[in-house]
């Protein structure tokens, strides 16, 4: 989805920084927002460090001069309930999914304060009704929805607005290593229930996620902050 995002902001004209802690997709992402004569620079970091985290920040406001949007995306999910999920997985799980935001953010409201930007958070449709086999994964994500809507609180004096995305289950790199946790039936059984769990028949694309982000980073949604919106195909509203 990160790429995804990139790609469609650029389009709108944004200059874009690729924060990623494989250089390889990382620079990739880079390289396809220039070919279609977009702007973007890649920073190599692991959000869950809290310097990495503020060089990011320091070299986005260095490369273009300034910070208007932030989008928090760095997300995994490990299989499991609370008797099965390891303690290293629950911790790494809290540090990708939360922890990084709350980082990022940190050393971002700074910058995007000194003009007002927006600040949009990627949440789970997990984080609002839950979802099975993956309790380290619900708890991150729960604690995203609650983190966009006191930081819309803190920050809505500074011209900053935070809203969060919900999605649901998208055809991403990130799924796809969720399902090979599963056995082949789990994976067929998950599959199935997907026809019949989401109204619209299908899981969601990460560019379908990449235009309501767009929105919310846009003046488009000037008066929505603290906002979490489900992109998941009618599946929250059962």
């Amino acid at each position: 989805m990160g790429r995804a995002f990139s790609l469609r902001f650029a389009k709108e004209g944004a200059k874009i920084v690729v924060v990623d802690f494989v250089k390889e997709t990382g620079m990739e992402t880079v390289e396809m927002v220039k070919k279609t004569n977009g702007h973007a620079v890649f920073v190599f970091a692991d959000l869950t460090k809290l310097e990495d985290a503020k060089q990011a920040v320091a070299k986005a406001a260095e490369a273009f001069g300034r910070v208007d949007i932030l989008v928090n995306n760095a997300g995994i999910q490990h299989m499991g309930t609370v008797v099965e999920t390891s303690e290293a997985n629950w911790d790494k799980t809290m540090a990708t999914n939360l922890k990084s935001m709350f980082l990022m953010s940190k050393f971002a409201v700074p910058e995007i304060a000194k003009n007002g930007g927006s600040i949009i958070n990627m949440a789970s449709d997990a984080g609002l009704i839950g979802n099975p086999n993956t309790a380290a994964y619900c708890a991150s994500k729960g604690g995203v929805i609650a983190l966009t809507r006191a930081m819309a609180l803190d920050h809505a004096g500074q011209g900053i607005r935070v809203n969060c995305i919900c999605p649901g289950a998208i055809d991403t790199p990130l799924l796809e290593r969720g399902l090979q946790e599963l056995t082949q039936e789990q994976r067929e059984a998950w599959r199935g229930r997907v026809k019949v769990r989401y109204p619209l028949g299908r899981i969601g694309k990460p560019e379908e996620v990449a235009e309501v982000a767009l929105f919310l980073a846009s003046s488009r949604s000037s008066f929505m902050t603290g906002a979490a919106v489900s992109v998941d195909g009618g599946l929250t509203i059962q």
